[in-house]
């Protein structure tokens, strides 16, 4: 647990760093931080597609067996389209 004077140690320390910044400049940050936020989302949900696909594969081709137990509901398409 964080006492209070962590906590305006914390808020001393920001001040500082965001006081020698111009309000465009604090807003460009923000905007490249939500940006590289979304783009980093977007990677981890394509990697979550490339490793369903796999896992499709795999136990459709019975190299696997369905640990997951969700083959029938998430690979009911067929392994040959994937």
């Amino acid at each position: 647990m964080k006492k209070d004077s962590d906590l305006l140690i914390v808020d001393k320390a920001e001040s500082i760093v965001l006081s020698g910044l111009s309000g465009m400049t604090k807003i460009a940050l923000a905007v490249l931080l939500i940006a590289a936020l979304g783009w980093l989302g977007g990677m981890s949900y394509q990697e979550e597609l490339q490793q369903q696909e796999v896992y499709c594969k795999m136990v459709g081709e019975g190299r696997w067996p369905d640990y997951q137990g969700t083959f029938e509901s998430e690979c009911k398409e067929g392994t040959d389209e994937r």
